[in-house]
């Protein structure tokens, strides 16, 4: 690495198919370059999670944002309005991306993974039934009928 100018780069953009060896690489960068910024694709949570164990800067999770216009483009599909799908969607991004970082910890513990997806998804059905109470509410302060 250091003779292809690892020391002198900025950023280290990591990419590669095998999770086990996209680990094992940001492992061995973060050891001999500890101030290298490194962008990271994961292949799911648990990769995302083995990455971010190894303090990569950026973790791009590859279905993550793929999985988030599909659902946007699935809500425009029956009749949402744009915007809405577009708010919705960053709504649910925003949950998922506090959730990963909230489960980082916990990672290794596959009970306390499970629960916390239980109480993830109670959580998310929560805020969304509170937003779609929300856009009941007349804008003017006048009680809806």
């Amino acid at each position: 690495m250091s003779a292809a100018g690892a020391g002198d780069a900025k950023v280290l953009l990591l990419a590669t198919d095998d999770a086990a060896h996209s680990v094992k690489t940001a492992e061995l960068v973060r050891e001999r370059f500890p101030n290298l910024t490194i962008i990271a694709r994961a292949k799911d949570r648990s990769h995302a999670h083995q990455l971010m164990e190894q303090a990569v800067t950026h973790v791009i999770r590859e279905t993550f944002h793929s999985g988030i216009e599909a659902g946007k483009l699935t809500f425009q599909s029956i009749g949402f309005p744009e915007k809405e799908a577009r708010r919705i969607a960053e709504m649910f991004c925003d949950h998922d991306e506090r959730q990963l970082t909230d489960q980082f910890g916990e990672a290794k513990d596959e009970a306390a993974v499970q629960a916390a997806a239980v109480a993830w998804a109670s959580e998310l059905e929560e805020i969304f039934a509170a937003d779609a109470e929300a856009d009941k509410e007349p804008t003017d302060g006048t009680p809806k009928s």
